[in-house]
């Protein structure tokens, strides 16, 4: 039999861009970066859960879950988050080279450190908690475990049945969900409903004319064996579980949807929440739940979203106002059906969605915040910075808004590089006080870039006004960063 460390287990490295990675290492150190990458191939051993609180309580969804769940075979007890006056560490850059002109942050300086150990003390003692910082009483959450170990019963001249999956069907899987159809990619031949199979992921490699891709197409025949499997050595280290098929080979690639593969012995395991209590719990990161209460958004308001799509942030911003006022919700894109399918599910019928070409052209004077999230990918920083600022000048030089800036991303260009150009250029604007303060503060001073010139990134005392989440922290949250301004006068 192969050791589950040889070939069949979940040991995933990254491959980063060159000079994406020599960027990084200027900017954390090499030891932070290390753990950066470490982080990010692992998946949060918790589910972080927001409550439709116009429907339903904290503690009602609490109940709720923990009978659906031991219904399923899974025995959760319900937890009390204990809060705990012990001091955590967490520095940001702790490592410096010649390169980095500063890049720090003092350690025990903010409500990160006591909030840190509470949210892990809850996501890892109590099963299926409600979290008790102050105005998170909406948050939940349930316990997972992982990495385990898993015997996938392989002989080296007899492969199991396998099935592989997209990396985007993996990352799911990993969360809790099951392999649907779409996702699968490949398949042994033979495989009937009821065969026990392995799964393994797809993950882009990097071919001979310097493209990424597969390097397979969708219904490949997998051979399993070295001398036959042209894609054998890929899948090294990328077992993410083993599951029961739902349906033949060639249903697979004949029916649009439905499950493919019952995952029940996984690599990292936690609840599915697919279709369990619709409408009244949103499966959703921390930091973006904090994103939208970090808006204290009020009652009678008028927010404009401005990148909407699929509207995880928006529907909690609707339901913070008990759906008492108007959020205009708008998107370059057409993921806004996606966005309308979540205000029917959460009953928001103020929640309106657009796109930005057809629906600026609404009234906008009563838009008092402008919510900001730019694409999830790594951008040059001049492209990132004509996007955001373009329509930033527009709308504050006419509405005075108070706007937020949210980025999915660990790029401190794309994070305290746009704060200190916005504040270098335009003076009227300034950095606010967030509430909750969850995430870590951000990085202080600056980087040398590739081409020589210096990065400028906050100064000391503006690094307690941002929330930075950084997937190697105590949080084990996406990497994640909120700024919040203030506008005053256009005079000063």
């Amino acid at each position: 039999m192969d050791a589950p460390t040889e070939r069949h287990c979940y040991k995933p490295t990254l491959r980063w861009n060159p000079k994406v990675e020599d960027y990084f290492i200027k900017a954390y150190g090499r030891d932070h970066f290390a753990c950066i990458s470490e982080a990010l191939t692992s998946a949060s051993c918790y589910s972080c859960i927001r409550v439709n609180t116009l429907k339903l309580t904290s503690d009602a969804i609490i109940e709720r879950l923990s009978a659906i769940l031991q219904e399923a075979g899974q025995h959760y007890v319900i937890g009390n988050m204990n809060q705990t006056d012990a001091n955590g560490e967490y520095i940001i850059g702790c490592e410096h080279n010649d390169h980095v002109k500063e890049s720090h942050v003092p350690p025990n300086s903010y409500d990160f450190d006591k909030a840190a150990l509470a949210l892990y003390e809850s996501a890892q003692n109590g099963q299926i908690t409600k979290c008790q910082l102050p105005g998170l009483d909406y948050v939940v959450f349930v316990k997972g475990s992982g990495p385990h170990t898993i015997n996938y019963g392989c002989a080296q001249d007899k492969p199991h049945k396998e099935v592989i999956v997209s990396r985007k069907c993996a990352e799911a899987v990993l969360r809790g969900a099951q392999v649907y159809v779409p996702g699968v990619l490949a398949c042994s031949a033979h495989v009937e409903k009821g065969d026990t199979v392995a799964v393994s992921v797809a993950v882009e490699q990097l071919g001979q004319d310097g493209g990424w891709g597969i390097g397979m197409t969708r219904e490949a025949v997998l051979q399993g064996l070295q001398t036959v499997d042209p894609y054998f050595f890929e899948r090294n280290g990328l077992y993410i579980g083993q599951g029961t098929t739902m349906m033949s080979r060639a249903q697979m690639f004949r029916v649009p949807e439905g499950i493919a593969v019952d995952l029940n012995d996984r690599v990292f395991k936690l609840p599915s929440f697919h279709d369990v209590l619709e409408g009244e719990i949103f499966l959703q990161n921390l930091p973006s739940i904090i994103t939208a209460h970090a808006l204290d958004p009020q009652q009678g308001e008028r927010i404009l979203d401005m990148c909407a799509a699929p509207g995880g942030k928006t529907t909690p911003i609707a339901i913070l106002m008990k759906d008492q006022g108007e959020v205009v919700a708008v998107d370059r894109s057409h993921n806004k059906v996606a966005m309308k399918k979540q205000q029917k599910r959460l009953a928001l019928p103020k929640l309106n969605c657009g796109r930005v070409s057809g629906d600026l052209e609404m009234g906008l004077e009563e838009i008092i915040v402008w919510v900001l999230g730019l694409k999830n990918q790594m951008v040059f920083l001049q492209i990132a910075l004509i996007e955001f600022f373009s329509m930033l000048l527009v709308l504050l030089l006419v509405w005075d808004p108070d706007c937020l800036l949210e980025r999915c991303t660990i790029n401190p260009g794309e994070n305290e590089a746009l704060v200190r150009y916005a504040l270098d250029t335009y003076k009227f604007l300034t950095l606010a006080l967030q509430h909750p303060r969850i995430g870590g503060p951000g990085l202080v001073g600056g980087c040398e870039l590739s081409d020589g010139c210096i990065e400028e990134w906050l100064k000391p005392g503006e690094e307690e006004l941002v929330q930075r989440f950084d997937p190697s922290s105590p949080l084990d949250t996406i990497g994640f960063f909120i700024a919040k301004f203030n506008v005053g006068s256009k005079d000063a």
